[in-house]
């Protein structure tokens, strides 16, 4: 992260960029850091929930990594189209 941190300027910050999709639509639709099942234990498992679930992660750590950061460095996420 220092490297990260130090390579940024204002004029051209540095970039952290998540690859994320539009599939964070199928993650659980009402859910909380405790009760978040991610070994689906005691919910049937689904492909496209898993799948929107590790979608919804990336978009979320991307927000949560923004707030962090200093302003020289920008992190994003995005739907590869």
């Amino acid at each position: 992260r220092p490297k990260l941190e130090a390579r940024g300027t204002m004029e051209t910050p540095s970039r952290v960029v998540v690859v994320a999709s539009t599939a964070h639509g199928f993650a659980a639709q009402e859910w909380s850091a405790e009760s978040l099942d991610l070994d689906f234990k005691q919910v049937k498992y689904s492909p496209w929930g898993a799948y929107g679930n590790s979608k919804l992660a990336n978009i979320l750590f991307a927000k949560a990594l923004a707030k962090r950061l200093p302003e020289t460095v920008t992190a994003v996420s995005l739907h590869p189209d």
